[in-house]
């Protein structure tokens, strides 16, 4: 329900709003984008690390734990820029049909 009225709010917008709305969106989109490359890059590094201390079958010290920790948080905010990536990528779509259908 919430998509609907969000549509129906933005239906009532003219072309300059709906335009500025939509340059928003693409900042969003960038923004969570980078924001998610770097969340992985970050999983990247302390699993590498990880699994270096694993793999050389050592005892795992303390900073190993905090690492986990890390790491779980990194997945979660990939999640978490993932799930606003795809609203925004869905409002930038929407908003560009209504450009599209303004313009007939």
């Amino acid at each position: 329900m919430k998509n609907r009225t969000k549509f129906m709010e933005l239906s009532k917008l003219n072309m300059g709003d709906l335009i500025i709305a939509r340059m928003h969106c693409t900042q969003r989109i960038a923004m969570f984008g980078s924001l998610n490359r770097a969340a992985v890059a970050l999983l990247g590094i302390v699993i590498g690390q990880l699994g270096k201390t694993i793999y050389a079958a050592e005892v795992l010290a303390w900073l190993d734990y905090v690492s986990l920790g890390l790491a779980l948080y990194c997945v979660m905010a990939y999640l978490l820029f993932n799930g606003v990536l795809a609203r925004a990528t869905a409002l930038k779509e929407a908003i560009s049909e209504l450009i599209a259908l303004q313009k007939q």
